[in-house]
């Protein structure tokens, strides 16, 4: 959870120094640019800019958030592929039955196996999860 808030303020002040940075230079450029008698094209530029900008901006916001939402994805289905060991624990018996299944296969009182046979956990079971 850390990581991906660190990676998302990462983005995010990378982001603001590149518009800092972007801003700068035009400002330097229009300054030498223009002269003193051309005060309606500087205005005309400098909206054209702040439009510009405004455009760089959502595209960036539109980038990270596909990234972002690619990327949580990504981790949610890593997450559901883990595969698991399943103990089955059943009353009056010390050794436990072992099944191996994805931990997006789990469910309540139930899960299903890799082989794809579906096991349900009698009430009297005790189940046992281990390798995630």
């Amino acid at each position: 959870m850390f990581s991906k808030i660190l990676i998302t303020l990462i983005v995010i002040f990378t982001a603001a120094i590149l518009l800092k940075r972007r801003s700068e230079v035009r400002v330097e450029q229009n300054d030498s640019t223009y002269g003193v008698g051309s005060e309606v094209a500087r205005i005309e530029q400098e909206n054209f800019e702040g439009n510009s900008e405004i455009r760089f901006a959502a595209y960036l916001f539109l980038v990270l958030m596909l990234g972002v939402g690619g990327f949580l994805y990504i981790q949610d289905w890593q997450d559901k592929n883990t595969i698991i060991t399943v103990s089955l624990y059943r009353e009056g018996t010390s050794d436990p039955i072992v099944y191996k299944a994805k931990k997006g296969d789990l469910g309540a009182r139930s899960f299903t196996t890799l082989d794809g046979i579906q096991v349900l956990v009698a009430s009297d079971e005790r189940m046992e999860l281990s390798g995630f």
